[in-house]
């Protein structure tokens, strides 16, 4: 009887012009679709964000800019947990158990609110992706517990911190383990207050009358947040550390990596500050360690040069490193 039924209803899809082998081929792609891991997702999503396209200023960049922080967070904390899982089973709770794990530092390392705010994002903007492409019904990142609130970064280094900061650079035999254009970097960020994402890609052609009495570095819109031009005027000091990060090179860019004819690494300063580790263990000592200094990062030099405390046209007087 039920045969009968579905042959019935079969030839009833049939004499309405149905097209049944097309009505088969999409069932069979939907659930193909609706079959994809989160994993799958995860590359797909990585893939559409860095894919070149034209941008207001005529250049082709990657679409999503930021595209390697966001990848950064998906695979990261994402794909460890739920990257085996059917997208399309993936729960609300899910979600809110992996984002209070990572609160609490049972994932992704130590406590942290800011880790779990970061993973929210990069994954409500990657499900609501995967929704719009019929990978999954619903996007199980709406309507999670609010997080709690951030408490905004307040470091300024000290003068004493400064000086000691600014003369242990400069000791070649304790600095071994980081570039010396790494460390130039650094006290280029606390002479010129720029990001590191807008001063690690300067090129030699942005460079403009640096012999001459109005020295200044042309930062693109496409390097600074905002998405303006900055013409970021270079003082004695700033010439004197560009020009120690040109001698002896002829690659295109002031801070070059050593590793070839391209800028340092976008981590390269913070990696620099804080050290590297590996399974937990730290491999390399970072140079606030190794300076006896209160950890801090690349935007806290940012925030002390702004608050008055930088090193703008002289170097700082001789400390214990000096």
């Amino acid at each position: 009887e039920q045969a009968r039924t579905e042959v019935y209803a079969l030839k009833t899809r049939i004499g309405n012009g149905e097209n049944i082998a097309e009505s088969l081929r999409q069932q069979k792609a939907h659930r193909a679709k609706q079959g994809k891991t989160v994993s799958e997702i995860i590359e797909e999503r990585i893939e559409w964000m860095k894919s070149p396209v034209k941008k207001p200023d005529g250049e082709m960049r990657p679409r999503l800019e930021s595209w390697e922080n966001t990848a950064s967070h998906l695979r990261r904390f994402l794909g460890p947990k739920l990257g085996r899982k059917i997208a399309a089973e993936v729960t609300r709770g899910d979600i809110q158990a992996l984002s209070d794990d990572i609160v609490a530092g049972r994932h992704g390392g130590k406590p942290s609110v800011s880790n779990a705010r970061h993973m929210r994002k990069a994954a409500s903007g990657m499900f609501r992706w995967a929704l719009r492409r019929e990978y999954i019904t619903a996007n199980p990142c709406s309507d999670l517990k609010p997080l709690d609130p951030e408490h905004p970064r307040t470091r300024v280094l000290t003068e004493d911190e400064i000086r000691t900061f600014w003369h242990g650079l400069d000791r070649d035999d304790l600095m071994a383990s980081w570039d010396r254009r790494t460390r130039l970097a650094l006290k280029f960020e606390l002479v010129t207050m720029l990001r590191s994402a807008e001063l690690l890609d300067a090129h030699r052609n942005e460079l403009i009358d640096l012999d001459g009495e109005q020295p200044r570095l042309d930062v693109p819109l496409k390097r600074v947040k905002k998405r303006r031009v900055i013409q970021q005027p270079l003082s004695d000091l700033a010439v004197e550390i560009i020009r120690e990060a040109l001698r002896g090179s002829n690659k295109q860019f002031v801070f070059a990596s050593p590793l070839g004819d391209q800028p340092l690494h976008r981590k390269a300063m913070a990696d620099a500050l804080r050290g590297i580790k590996r399974k937990g263990k730290v491999t390399t000592r970072g140079i606030c360690d190794m300076l006896g200094l209160k950890p801090f990062t690349p935007h806290d030099l940012r925030r002390t040069a702004d608050a008055g405390g930088s090193v703008r046209r002289s170097p700082p007087p001789p400390g214990p490193f000096g």
